[in-house]
């Protein structure tokens, strides 16, 4: 996966096409600027400046969006993500100081 600019985008080598993902089919916001890989829950975790944080289970081909809006975050600019070894597994930097996040809550 990279990002264009535009959300996020996927390479498929078999089909030889791209696959984009923008804030109308999730992630939470166009501008991705972290991006981490959560290998034990088997989830990519994208911060960005303005919509907080998606993941994507890679297996489910599902995502789910952290913000302000849901209450997760104290803003919704994430700067930084780091995948710990412990619960809570997620740290977040925030533009409000730094979230841990246990993503198996509801």
């Amino acid at each position: 996966m990279r990002n264009l600019g535009r959300g996020v985008c996927q390479w498929s080598p078999q089909q030889q096409t791209w696959k984009a993902w923008t804030a109308s089919n999730e992630p939470g916001y166009n501008r991705v600027v972290a991006i981490a890989q959560d290998s034990r829950r088997g989830l990519l975790w994208f911060g960005s400046e303005g919509g907080g944080a998606s993941s994507f289970h890679l297996a489910r081909r599902k995502w789910r969006t952290y913000s302000k809006d849901n209450g997760w975050l104290p803003n919704n600019i994430v700067n930084a993500i780091a995948i710990g070894p412990t619960e809570p597994s997620v740290w977040l930097g925030t533009d409000a100081g730094v979230v841990a996040l246990d993503p198996s809550l509801p």
